[in-house]
């Protein structure tokens, strides 16, 4: 399930009014975006930046 384009510009918006936004890495999924996308997308990151951290998150063995 992902959010509509209207509530990811609400989020984003405020993000950026704050100052949050230049700390943020966000990852958005979109209700529009193919249904695969949004399966593999949350895993992506994870595997990118700490693959340590998300094999014990999933409690894979290395």
């Amino acid at each position: 399930m992902g959010i509509t384009s209207e509530e990811a510009n609400y989020f984003i918006n405020e993000f950026r009014n704050t100052g949050a936004l230049s700390r943020a890495a966000i990852y958005l999924n979109l209700s529009s975006d193919p249904s695969m996308e949004r399966i593999i997308l949350p895993a992506a990151p994870c595997r990118a930046v700490a693959p340590p951290a998300c094999a014990a998150r999933s409690g894979a063995r290395r």
